[in-house]
């Protein structure tokens, strides 16, 4: 992925017009193409942050629910140090995501 892919998931404790709820989170999707620091900007103007995926049925719910499109995640790492989500828990590899563009900007997800 690079500067051009879409602009992210944006879970948040209200769903928003558009927003889908699954559990007790709400995803937003957003269409608008941006790098994943505008992204999580975006969500945080709207109170809520990039997604982060506690489980392989919100992977697989992500997924159904996403299309075939390209979303920005919650998730990034600074150099050569572990992978973390936004509230700065550990990825834990329990599942497979694709690193996109600059791996210190984030990873993103979507179907093959």
């Amino acid at each position: 992925m690079d500067g051009g892919d879409v602009l992210g998931l944006c879970p948040s404790l209200l769903c928003l017009e558009n927003g889908i709820g699954y559990r007790e989170k709400c995803f937003y999707f957003v269409e608008d193409e941006a790098e994943w620091n505008r992204s999580e900007t975006f969500c945080r103007s709207l109170g809520a942050h990039l997604a982060t995926i506690d489980t392989w049925q919100e992977l697989r719910f992500l997924l159904r629910y996403g299309g075939s499109l390209h979303y920005w995640i919650g998730l990034r790492r600074e150099g050569s140090a572990p992978w973390t989500w936004f509230n700065g828990s550990l990825f834990n590899n329990s599942y497979v995501l694709s690193p996109a563009g600059d791996q210190s900007q984030g990873l993103g997800w979507g179907r093959a």
